[in-house]
C-alpha cells in the first residue's frame, strides 16, 4: 500500500501515546508566526520499502507532555522526517473526515468487545463488555455512529455508565468484635477487631472479589484466659474464672498477715497483673497509751496482752485489757482517759443526788464542781416559780456520759399548767402558757368588746383583768311605759334598728316624735306617753 498523507497523519496520532498531541502540519516546517521560539529535533525517518509495503517508523519514541509533532512530506521524495517540537508554540489539530466518526467512545471499566476498524462511518455500532469484577448497570451497551439531524455531524451515542464494581453481600459480623468498613463491592475490603479481653482466630481482613464472593472466611474472637496461679508461702489463692478481668483472692494461713500487693487481675494480653501479696507472720502493732493514761504489754507476738490505765481523777472509757489476735490486730481499740463531769452552776436551781437506804428519799446538793463517775445520775431541782427547762416535770434527771452531761441543767420561769380566767360571752381564741405569754379573747356573736383586758403568764401564775363584752341587740320587753302597744310586736331589735311605738286603745298618743332606736344594746330616744 503506498504512503499517503492520511496515513501518516494516523501515525502521528499513534505516536503520541502519554499526551494529547497540540497539532499536526503538513505544509513545509511550521510557519514562524505560529510556532515563535520553538526548537526542533529530526527524531525518526519514515522510508516505503516499495510501493506496495507499509509505513514503519526507524526510531521508536515516547512523547511527553506538552509536546507535539511535526510532519515533513516533500513532494519529491517518499521520505518523510517526524521532528518534536519543544516550546510553547501550537500545532493546528487535524480534521476528521466528515464520514467518520473517529475512535468509539471510552466506558470506565468496560472494553470494546466488536472487532476494531480502522475507520468507523455512519450506522457504524460497538458493543461493550464489564471487566472482570464489574456487573453491566445500565440499559444500553453498545454505542453506535449517527449523523445529527441540526449538524449533519457524525457522533457516537452516548453508552451511559454501563458497569458498576460486583457486590459481595454482607460479609457478616462476628462476636465479640467490631468490623471495620461499609462498602461490600469489589474491590473493598472490611476488617475485624476483636474486643477487650477477647483474641483474634484467622485472618483480620476480608476482601471482596472480582468473582463477587469474600476471600477467606469469618475469623472468631475467643476468650482470653490467664495461667492458674500458684499459692503464695504461707497462703491461698482463690478465683471464680481465669478469665480476662478476673480477680484473684488472697488469704494467709493462721498467723500470717497479707503485706504488700493489692490482688492481681487478668490482663488483656492473657498475663496477671499487679504485685502478688506477701503473707508475713502476723504481728499487731504497738499498742497505743490512751491521753492521760498509760499501757503496758505482757508477752510478744500473738496472744500478748495490752493493760491500759489511766491518771488519777481519770475515769477510763472502753477496755482497761486487750490481746493481740492471729490476724495481726488487737480485740479491743484504745481506751479513753476522760475527766469526771463537774457538777455545773445552775441559776435559781440546784443539782444533787438523792441518798437514804430506800434511794430516793433525801435530797444531798453537790457543791459547783464536784466530780461524779462515769454513768452517774444526778437531779436538777429548781427554785419556787421556776422549773426545769425542756420539761413537764418539776425535776429533771442528768447523767455523766464520757465526760459529759446529757443535758445542759437549766432552770426557767414556770409555766402557767392551769387555764385561764374565763369571761362572759367571749372565747379564748390563743393561749401562750409561757412566762410573760398572754390569752387572746374574742367576743361572742353579737357581743362587742367594751372594755379592753390584759391577762398574762407570770411565774406560773395568770394575771391581769379579762375584757368584758357587752350585748349589743335591744329588748322591746325592757320598756316600762304605760299605754304602749306591744302585743304582736317582735321583742329583739338589733343595732341600727328603729321602734315605732303606738298606743293601747283607749290611750291617746300626743303630737311628740314616737320612734326610737336600738344603739349598742341600749333604746336611744324618748317615746311621748299615752294618755287615758
Amino acid at each position: 500500500m503506498k504512503l499517503s498523507v492520511i496515513s501518516l497523519f494516523f501515525l502521528a496520532i499513534f505516536l503520541r501515546t502519554s499526551s494529547l498531541i497540540q497539532g499536526v502540519d503538513f505544509e513545509d516546517g511550521p510557519p514562524e508566526n505560529e510556532y515563535p521560539n520553538n526548537e526542533y529535533e529530526e527524531i525518526a525517518t519514515l522510508e516505503p520499502e516499495d510501493a506496495e509495503s507499509n509505513v514503519t517508523l526507524q526510531n521508536d519514541e515516547i512523547f511527553k507532555g506538552n509536546e507535539s509533532i511535526h510532519v515533513e512530506l516533500p513532494e519529491t521524495t517518499t521520505e518523510s522526517n517526524i521532528r518534536r517540537s519543544f516550546g510553547n508554540g501550537k500545532a493546528k489539530s487535524p480534521e476528521l473526515d466528515p464520514d467518520e466518526c473517529g475512535d468509539p467512545p471510552a466506558v470506565t471499566h468496560a472494553k470494546v468487545t466488536s472487532e476494531r476498524q480502522a475507520k468507523y462511518r455512519e450506522n457504524a455500532k460497538v458493543t461493550y463488555n464489564c471487566e472482570f469484577g464489574f456487573i453491566v448497570a445500565g440499559p444500553m451497551q453498545f454505542s453506535e455512529c449517527l449523523r445529527s439531524e441540526e449538524t449533519e455531524e457524525l457522533y457516537w451515542t452516548d453508552p451511559g455508565n454501563l458497569c458498576a464494581p460486583r457486590s459481595c453481600g454482607d460479609p457478616g459480623l462476628v462476636s465479640n468484635a467490631h468490623r471495620l468498613g461499609f462498602v461490600f463491592t469489589f474491590p473493598n475490603k472490611v476488617s475485624y477487631e476483636c474486643d477487650d479481653g477477647y483474641k483474634l482466630r484467622g485472618f483480620g481482613s476480608r476482601y471482596c472479589q472480582a468473582s463477587g464472593t469474600w476471600s477467606g472466611s469469618l475469623p472468631t474472637c475467643e476468650p482470653v484466659f490467664c495461667n492458674p496461679p500458684s499459692d503464695p508461702k504461707n497462703g491461698k489463692v482463690s478465683y471464680s474464672s481465669l478469665k480476662f478481668g478476673s480477680e484473684l483472692r488472697y488469704e494467709c494461713d493462721p498467723g500470717f498477715n497479707l503485706k504488700e500487693g493489692k490482688g492481681r487481675i487478668c490482663s488483656e494480653n492473657g498475663t496477671w497483673v499487679g504485685e502478688e501479696p506477701i503473707c508475713k507472720e502476723a504481728q499487731c502493732e504497738p499498742p497505743v497509751a490512751p491521753e492521760f493514761g498509760s499501757v503496758q504489754v505482757l508477752g510478744n507476738g500473738v496472744a500478748s496482752m495490752a493493760l491500759y490505765k489511766c491518771e488519777d481523777n481519770f475515769v477510763l472509757v472502753g477496755s482497761a485489757t486487750s490481746r493481740c489476735l492471729d490476724i495481726g490486730v488487737w480485740t479491743f481499740p484504745t481506751p479513753k482517759c476522760l475527766e469526771p463531769c463537774s457538777v455545773p452552776k445552775v441559776a435559781h436551781g440546784k443539782i444533787g443526788r438523792y441518798v437514804g437506804s430506800y434511794g430516793r428519799n433525801k435530797f444531798q446538793e453537790l457543791p459547783e464542781g464536784a466530780k461524779t463517775e462515769n454513768n452517774e445520775k444526778l437531779y436538777l431541782t429548781c427554785e419556787s416559780k421556776y422549773e426545769p427547762f425542756g420539761t413537764t416535770m418539776m425535776e429533771e434527771e442528768i447523767t455523766c456520759n464520757l465526760g459529759e452531761w446529757s443535758r445542759i441543767p437549766r432552770c426557767e420561769p414556770a409555766k402557767c399548767r392551769g387555764p385561764p380566767p374565763p369571761t362572759d360571752n367571749a372565747d379564748m381564741r390563743s393561749v401562750n402558757r409561757t412566762h410573760k405569754g398572754g390569752v387572746v379573747y374574742l367576743c361572742k356573736g353579737y357581743f362587742k368588746k367594751t372594755k379592753f383586758g390584759n391577762v398574762t403568764c407570770s411565774f406560773g401564775t395568770w394575771k391581769g383583768d379579762t375584757p368584758v363584752c357587752k350585748d349589743t341587740k335591744c329588748y322591746l320587753e325592757k320598756l316600762s311605759f304605760t299605754g304602749l302597744e306591744t302585743k304582736g310586736l317582735k321583742n329583739v331589735y338589733y343595732r341600727n334598728q328603729v321602734f315605732t311605738a303606738t298606743c293601747k286603745s283607749g290611750y291617746n298618743a300626743t303630737k311628740e316624735n314616737n320612734r326610737i332606736t336600738c344603739v349598742e344594746g341600749e333604746w336611744k330616744g324618748h317615746l311621748p306617753p299615752c294618755l287615758a
